[in-house]
């Protein structure tokens, strides 16, 4: 409850920053994003490749951007604290560009890049705590080491 923050933390991330009230955010807009991705997932596909023609078959395209524009920056800002504000952008491209390389679908691409994000953050937290290193460093470098293996592994496959 004493720790002062510092502009190190801002800018990289740290897991002393990260409090209880962050914790139940980040699990409820895990639950939300789940629990629409499902629901909303062809429509959202459709009206993503292709906006004119899906508002002409009467798809509010507008209101789902609106709503993905949020959840995009309510990702941002809860990811802040713990990712830092240098690498937000590439703690939401990395997983996608992985994902990218090792699927063709763009459903399996989706699902493998919420795995692969999960699963660097969960790695990067814990090596964190245990090296005592910045947090969001961490998990950006546990990304770009699956990107590595995936980019490796694509080159011998083809």
């Amino acid at each position: 409850k004493q720790y002062s923050v510092d502009a190190f933390t801002y800018l990289f991330g740290s897991i002393l920053t990260v409090q209880e009230e962050d914790i139940y955010l980040s699990l409820g807009l895990a639950v939300a994003s789940i629990g629409t991705f499902f629901g909303f997932w062809k429509r959202w596909a459709y009206s993503t490749f292709d906006p004119e023609l899906a508002r002409s078959d009467g798809v509010k395209v507008l209101r789902d951007d609106y709503f993905l524009s949020l959840m995009i920056a309510l990702t941002v800002v809860i990811a802040v604290k713990v990712v830092g504000i240098v690498l937000i952008a590439s703690y939401l491209v990395i997983p996608a560009a992985t994902a990218r390389m090792i699927t063709r679908r763009f459903f399996t691409m989706t699902l493998a890049s919420i795995v692969i994000g999960v699963t660097s953050s969960l790695a990067g937290l814990l090596v964190s705590i245990e090296f005592d290193l910045p947090t969001g460093a961490v998990i950006i470098l546990i990304q770009s080491i699956f990107f590595i293996f995936a980019a490796i592994a694509g080159r011998f496959i083809k």
